[in-house]
């Protein structure tokens, strides 16, 4: 077995190889739907759009066998700036579980993360995943990755909203600075390049004093249900809305994504701030499902303010 660090565009021998590779793999989405992910440009794309991207590739001759995201990441903690890796889009060729290809996959990361000179890293799994951090982390010399926070994942029907009330537009800035205040008091990753992952025009809003972002990452990672057709989701993102308007909000949200052509709507909160009213009223048209952030040297029992487009 042998180690590869992409840090730049991959060919296109391994782009092909990572695209067959990461499509032998599914993901829960609550308890009874999977889905999987395409990367319709370069694997690095979608890392690429949250910071400065690697990625760990291990080969049995040309045959992937584990992958490993990097990405070094601004985290805003408490209005303080903290820097970090994110680790994602961990999978292992079943045939190779059980084998050395974990421990060295890992070891490699920790290098990377050292030698970037950073001194914590967080990862999201979705709840329902076999194997967790917790799980292979924290023995044979790799630091343990620890539960820091639980996140509310909601997969929203577009249709179902399409005539609700759409607020008014405001720009990205000003919707990023409502969410940077909202989530002062919790863990909020910086975006470096929405641009680099959203084929959508990020498009902020504004209604009942509340606002987020829509956005999507067909640029980079697709998503599509198992033995089914592609997801068409967008995400809504930088949420700065509380109470019985975030309801509204995230509703607005649905409608403006229906406009835009879009079946699905994915909504990332910490799980504190889930709208469990709302969701319940229309539990015809939002699944939910729940994720847990993992990391190192991290604030635990925090709010996590990741976007479902960075999970």
């Amino acid at each position: 077995m042998r180690l590869e660090l992409l840090t730049d565009r991959e060919d296109r021998a391994m782009s092909e190889r990572l695209a067959a590779f990461s499509a032998r793999f599914t993901y829960p989405l609550g308890a009874d739907r999977r889905f999987r992910i395409d990367h319709p440009g370069p694997y690095l794309g979608h890392l690429a759009s949250m910071g400065d991207p690697a990625c760990l590739v291990a080969l049995n001759g040309d045959r992937v066998i584990a992958t490993l995201g990097l990405s070094a990441r601004t985290l805003r903690i408490d209005g303080a700036v903290r820097e970090a890796a994110y680790l994602c889009d961990l999978k292992i060729d079943p045939e190779v579980r059980g084998s050395s290809a974990l421990l060295r996959v890992l070891r490699r990361a920790r290098e990377w993360v050292a030698g970037r000179g950073l001194d914590a890293a967080f990862a999201v799994v979705m709840d329902g995943t076999e194997r967790t951090p917790d799980r292979y982390s924290g023995r044979l010399g790799l630091p343990a990755l620890v539960s820091l926070g639980q996140l509310s994942v909601l997969s929203i029907a577009c249709p179902a909203f399409r005539d609700a009330p759409v607020g008014d537009d405001v720009s990205l800035e000003d919707a990023l600075w409502s969410h940077e205040s909202l989530s002062g008091g919790g863990v909020l990753p910086v975006t470096a390049d929405r641009g680099a992952r959203s084929e959508h025009r990020p498009e902020a809003f504004t209604l009942g004093g509340g606002s987020a972002v829509l956005e999507d990452t067909r640029r980079a990672k697709r998503l599509w249900v198992v033995d089914g057709p592609e997801m068409g989701a967008a995400h809504l993102v930088a949420i700065s809305a509380a109470g019985a308007n975030l309801g509204a909000v995230i509703a607005a949200g649905a409608a403006r994504a229906a406009a835009a052509g879009f079946e699905s709507l994915f909504v990332s909160l910490p799980i504190e701030w889930s709208p469990s009213t709302w969701c319940d009223q229309h539990a015809t048209a939002v699944h939910r499902a729940t994720a847990t952030v993992y990391g190192w040297q991290l604030p635990e029992h925090r709010l996590w303010w990741v976007p479902s487009s960075e999970i």
